[in-house]
């Protein structure tokens, strides 16, 4: 029945060094009363873009004609951001779609089987899967293959950011109080992997900042070059393999690097302070940020490329 889903048409950051964190908080202070409230994204707006401007030069001249026919343009960061912006609308139309953004493996049980964390198959891992089916085969509706479109830049994104391949019974950190800069300044694990760390990463100062998508298209740029010799190696294997990558990330940095952190043992339970992330750990989770990122656009571009070069070949068999 998942088969047959129905179709639907933070601030800024700041790159200081981490010893400099408490005069981070009245930079951001002053930033988040500058901007409207946004949502929490895996990646932020501005991560998914950058993994969307990373992967554009990298669709193979086949994919790009494919996708120009069936979408009407090319348009990759738009594309990344529909999920997120159209999520409460594919609740309503799209049964289960809330939960095609992250798999909920445990991170302190390696040998958990998908049932337990993949409920109907409502995971992003299962449904990556079966969207590059669906964009594979000329045959599918197009209303069908344009909603795949959509879905896979956004969640093959998805898939990188480790609280989105390992939780620990806290919806992937989103219930692990903690403070970045200070205890003025609260917010919880997930919005600091999915935003903070990426803005303080990427930040390029000021002046960039007065032009978003520039900085956006520069962040992705960059790190199309400085990652170069490995984007080929990276666009191999399955989502189940990259899922892997992630989930380890989730075990080792995001959770295992946590001070005082437990398998068993509730992270900031209620009625206690928040969790105070070190310098030390800011700096090691900020480490895993580019490659990350790099990763997910260099396999935003594998897919499109394998599935709509299959599409095409389909096309001519079927022609002769």
């Amino acid at each position: 029945a998942r088969h047959r889903r129905a179709v639907v048409g933070r601030r800024p950051p700041v790159r200081l060094a981490v010893r400099t964190l408490p005069r981070l908080a009245a930079v951001l202070a002053l930033a988040a009363l500058a901007l409207p409230a946004t949502p929490a994204w895996a990646w932020s707006r501005d991560g998914h873009r950058t993994t969307a401007y990373l992967a554009d030069p990298l669709l193979s001249p086949v994919a790009r004609r494919e996708l120009a026919q069936l979408m009407g343009s090319v348009d990759l960061p738009a594309w990344s951001t529909w999920m997120d912006e159209q999520r409460d609308r594919l609740k309503r139309e799209v049964p289960g779609s809330d939960a095609w953004h992250y798999d909920n493996r445990p991170v302190c049980d390696a040998k958990a089987l998908p049932p337990s964390w993949c409920r109907d198959g409502d995971c992003a891992s299962e449904q990556v899967d079966r969207l590059q089916g669906v964009l594979a085969d000329p045959e599918s509706p197009v209303e069908a293959r344009q909603q795949a479109v959509r879905f896979l830049v956004h969640l093959v994104g998805d898939v990188h950011q480790p609280l989105h391949a390992g939780d620990n019974a806290d919806r992937g950190g989103n219930q692990v109080r903690v403070t970045l800069v200070g205890p003025l300044y609260p917010t919880n694990l997930h919005s600091v992997w999915d935003g903070d760390l990426v803005q303080m990463t990427l930040w390029k100062g000021a002046r960039a900042a007065r032009r978003p998508e520039a900085l956006v298209r520069g962040n992705a740029r960059d790190l199309r070059e400085r990652f170069a010799r490995e984007i080929p190696r990276w666009q191999r294997g399955t989502v189940t393999d990259w899922m892997r990558e992630s989930y380890q990330l989730a075990r080792d940095v995001t959770y295992g690097a946590l001070p005082g952190f437990r398998c068993g043992t509730p992270l900031a339970p209620a009625n206690t302070p928040p969790l105070r992330l070190t310098p030390a750990y800011v700096e090691q989770s900020r480490a895993v940020i580019p490659r990350q990122l790099a990763r997910a656009g260099a396999r935003i571009a594998f897919v499109l490329n394998t599935t709509l070069e299959t599409a095409a070949r389909r096309r001519q068999e079927a022609a002769r």
